[in-house]
């Protein structure tokens, strides 16, 4: 459970995740167009220093509060940066600070029918990029393309690639929405052919999903466009955000267009569930209506008449099964021409 921040300072760091207290490890690539180089810790001494190279390091996991602000602090990092990045709740945002940018990401996997949003914090200096989760690799294809010189992160600055882990980031929502389509394409056929109960429980999961999605990705698209519009971000470098806003663009557009449809499957479910009821009981209203008039002979030739009847006759029997017979085929046959099934 999530620590109580109730009542604490403003500023207090608080890990509010799940994660076990660990040592935090520290992986640090340095590069420029010639050269790449890893290091298991920080290249430097004083972890001030490495804000003048172009170095990315990630910090992995959050969860020792007392390591972590004291990386923060020896980088001169303002406390309620410190406090935001240990809240794994938080929604994303993006604040300017004098020297450095300050940017909460969320990334989603889809994992035993359940959603998994996690949380990653992000300080953006002018030559150094500096990265915080509590996946051990989150950017794993990013880290690929630098080891191998692919791509223009090599001869980029740290805003580009910032900008390229913002948009490996936000490709885990097209792939979580791939699957979503999928089990919308399922249920779809299940709610026309063989609705239940069931449907209508996996009707509302997946709008659950889709609002978590839409909860998730709307602050990210007013941090893009924060982002877009900061005198931080170097012109040259605008145009990835614009295109990492449109992502999210689209991203929304697609949760919404899936929402409806899946409100849709309940009004369709709905419809199906009152024709099958307004089915039944037309039928039973069928079987009724035939046995009035059964009734009716049977209670009529029951009562026992003083004079002579049908039923004192020989054949009282075969014409009085006759009726029960003939009744309601022909009952039937109105009913049919009718069009009342």
């Amino acid at each position: 459970m999530a620590p109580n921040k109730q009542g604490e300072l403003p500023g207090s760091a608080k890990y509010t995740g799940s994660v076990p207290q660990q040592e935090p490890v520290i992986t640090t690539l340095c590069y420029n167009t010639e050269f790449v180089e890893k290091f298991t810790t920080l290249p430097h001494p004083d972890l001030a220093e490495a804000k003048n190279y172009q170095c990315w390091s990630h910090i992995t996991p959050i969860s020792d509060e007392d390591k972590i602000r004291k990386i923060c602090d020896q980088l001169q990092i303002h406390p309620l940066v410190t406090e935001d990045l240990l809240t794994v709740t938080h929604r994303p945002k993006v604040d300017e600070y004098e020297n450095y940018l300050f940017i909460i990401l969320k990334s989603v996997s889809h994992s035993k029918s359940e959603l998994l949003f996690n949380h990653h914090s992000f300080i953006l200096f002018k030559n150094f990029l500096l990265s915080f989760s509590d996946l051990p690799d989150p950017f794993s294809p990013v880290t690929e393309r630098i080891n191998k010189a692919s791509g223009r992160v090599r001869s980029r600055n740290s805003q580009y690639l910032f900008f390229s882990l913002a948009d490996f980031l936000l490709d885990s929502y097209f792939f979580v929405l791939e699957k979503l389509g999928e089990d919308i394409e399922d249920l779809e056929n299940e709610v026309l052919n063989d609705p239940d109960s069931n449907s209508v429980a996996k009707i509302h999961t997946i709008k659950g999903e889709l609002i978590a999605i839409r909860r998730a990705v709307w602050p990210m698209r007013e941090s893009i466009n924060a982002l877009i519009r900061s005198d931080f971000i170097d012109e040259q470098n605008r145009i990835y955000f614009k295109d990492l806003y449109d992502h999210t663009i689209e991203i929304l557009d697609t949760v919404e267009g899936y929402r409806d449809t899946v409100s849709g499957f309940l009004d369709i479910y709905l419809s199906i569930l009152s024709n099958r009821m307004n089915e039944i009981m037309k039928t039973l209203s069928i079987i009724a209506t035939i046995f009035i008039p059964l009734s009716f002979l049977t209670g009529y030739f029951g009562m026992n008449f003083k004079y002579e009847t049908i039923l004192q006759s020989k054949e009282g029997f075969f014409w009085s099964n006759l009726l029960i017979f003939i009744i309601p085929v022909i009952m039937l046959v109105y009913f049919k021409i009718r069009k009342w099934f």
